[in-house]
């Protein structure tokens, strides 16, 4: 019987080929955190305006976990093998990338100033996108009831949500408004309800409505207003997305005038931008600041929330803020998820000087 030979085993790859496949792997991965996180740091450092750049760079946060990451696989891999200079090299931009973005987020994470919680006054104001009026006015008034809301900032309410929110209570609590509820869809309505009485307000020329308005704020707690010299100026805002870059930064020229014109006390709404976008800043240095900063709650994204943009678990950028000027201080801040709406709601807590 003739004999069969057994056909040779293949190749099995050896120390050496694990080693190169480990090793290109690993630059693979690199190189997917590190480019991103470059660029992420160039469009912020540059402030750049471009009609990428002011989508971009909603995410600068990210960058700094990126370059953690890269550092630490760059350092381990240049520690484990042959010490090569260009490992060394990429362990030290994303070090500098560390130490960057790190400076940019060290201020959401440090302590709120003692004067805050000294202040005789206390405003808590809350704000929240109702996504076209689709947000669920009675978990909308459970919140505000929770936190015991002083002011709230309502961009997108609908005619709809209104007349849920009075059912829910809104009109016994809040019986002072300013604004236009929207027709149903719509995202062009933003209202204010108060515990104090308001003042005339006068109309901000964004694309969406955006108002300022005199908040009469009583001397005592618990008091209604209505002394002289305690009002404290608010703008209510909700200003075009970056979605559209070209409204994006006119809305935002037309909120830098309104604050040189208006010089608020306090500025509320969701801004479709974050602390890292250049016309935001541009805001901050009129002598404003952001309450979660001023704080140190630490970073807090309210947007997408609920899943409701692709499906996203849990938000990504912080769009909705308080700013608060030179008579007020910011002492907590915290959000809230809502059913119905793309936006977690915000709470700021204040203290009025004086």
């Amino acid at each position: 019987m003739p004999l069969t030979k057994r056909a040779p085993a293949p190749p099995q790859p050896g120390p050496g080929a694990l080693v190169r496949v480990g090793r290109a792997v690993l630059w693979t991965v690199l190189l997917v955190l590190l480019v991103p996180a470059l660029l992420l740091t160039w469009l912020r450092l540059s402030d750049a305006e471009g009609d990428l750049a002011v989508r971009a760079v909603a995410f600068t946060p990210f960058a700094f976990v990126a370059y953690l990451f890269v550092l630490v696989l760059a350092a381990g891999a240049w520690w484990a093998r042959r010490r090569a200079v260009y490992r060394l090299l990429v362990a030290l931009v994303a070090a500098v990338g560390v130490l960057v973005h790190g400076s940019w987020l060290l201020p959401l994470v440090v302590g709120p100033p003692e004067r805050a919680a000294d202040a005789e006054r206390h405003l808590v104001v809350l704000s929240a996108n109702a996504l076209m009026g689709q947000a669920d006015p009675d978990a909308l008034m459970s919140v505000a009831d929770e936190e015991a809301a002083d002011l709230v900032v309502l961009p997108e309410a609908t005619v709809g949500l209104m007349a849920g929110l009075d059912a829910a209570g809104a009109a016994g609590e809040y019986p002072y408004r300013v604004g236009t509820a929207a027709e149903e869809g719509s995202t062009a309505g933003t209202v204010v309800l108060s515990r104090f009485p308001l003042g005339e307000p006068t109309r901000v020329g964004t694309i969406m409505e955006s108002w300022a308005v005199d908040v009469d704020v009583p001397d005592e707690p618990g008091g209604a207003g209505g002394d002289a010299g305690d009002s404290v100026r608010l703008l209510a805002v909700h200003p075009a997305a970056p979605a559209d870059p070209h409204s994006f930064r006119a809305d935002a020229a037309v909120l830098r005038a309104a604050v040189r014109e208006e010089a608020p006390d306090l500025v509320v709404g969701d801004f479709n931008a974050t602390l890292d976008h250049v016309q935001l800043r541009r805001l901050l240095s009129a002598g404003l600041r952001d309450a979660a900063e001023e704080a140190g709650s630490g970073w807090q994204p309210t947007w997408p929330a609920n899943g409701l943009f692709a499906g996203l678990p849990f938000p990504l950028v912080s769009i909705d803020h308080v700013l608060v000027g030179p008579g007020l201080t910011a002492s907590s801040t915290r959000t809230h998820l809502l059913a119905g709406t793309d936006h977690l709601a915000l709470v700021a807590d204040l203290g009025l000087a004086g």
